[in-house]
């Protein structure tokens, strides 16, 4: 049984630019719990340490930590795992060019 699921987040995030855009693809191992989890959840914290300027790929790195440290300490979530592949379009500024960071 596949245990895929995906989630697509645009300006509804908060980030301060309506051009960014999140996609993810999770794929839930021993279950679905974390990859429900992961839908519901990654792009919120995604977007909580997102900001256009600076380090995108230090931030992306930060939302998955605080999400993994999250699912680690769930006793619901114990039992299962997921794998997540993500897409970020990060808009362009005058500092730098638009990004994709995955």
């Amino acid at each position: 049984l596949l245990e895929e699921h995906t989630a697509v987040a645009e300006p509804a995030l908060g980030v301060e630019s309506p051009e960014f855009c999140f996609a993810g693809v999770y794929d839930g191992h021993a279950g679905h719990k974390v990859a429900d989890y992961l839908k519901c959840y990654l792009h919120v914290a995604v977007a909580s340490h997102l900001s256009v300027q600076g380090n995108h790929t230090r931030q992306l790195e930060a939302a998955f930590e605080d999400v993994d440290q999250q699912v680690c300490r769930s006793t619901d979530l114990s039992e299962s795992g997921s794998c997540a592949v993500v897409a970020c379009v990060i808009p362009r500024t005058a500092e730098s060019p638009s990004q994709v960071a995955l």
